[in-house]
């Protein structure tokens, strides 16, 4: 059963010229295709995940936005730029909607599952233990 205050934030910039950083190695339309990948794998996996309550996706992306809802996610319009601003519009979400735990996952984590995302959520449950 999931525990209803866990939520997770996924922060997600615009994908136009996400991973640019990969363009010796990847054009344009690759970068975008996994980056789109990418959001949709990491919204899948915590969606699936049974100890998350709800899953918030923040970017100033409308496309995002689209996917983030077609996956059963809340999107959450970020108005101001930067990862940190993203996070932070997401968390204020999450807090007001009664959230005791956030978890914030990266688009970009290696072989993200729901049951690794079940392990760390389940660190909720001991408050006197952060976990970072």
């Amino acid at each position: 059963m999931p525990t209803p205050s866990v939520v997770a934030i996924i922060p997600v910039g615009a994908l136009d010229g996400a991973k640019s950083r990969l363009g010796a190695v990847l054009d344009a339309e690759e970068r975008l295709a996994l980056t789109t990948g990418l959001v949709r794998r990491t919204i899948a996996a915590a969606m699936a995940a049974t100890r998350i309550g709800e899953v918030l996706v923040v970017t100033p992306d409308d496309a995002v936005r689209t996917i983030a809802a077609q996956l059963g996610a809340r999107p959450v319009r970020q108005r101001d730029g930067g990862l940190n601003r993203g996070i932070d519009a997401g968390r204020a979400e999450a807090i007001a909607a009664g959230a005791s735990a956030i978890l914030i996952l990266p688009i970009d984590l290696p072989d993200v599952t729901p049951g690794a995302i079940d392990a760390v959520a389940a660190e909720a449950d001991e408050p006197e233990r952060p976990l970072v």
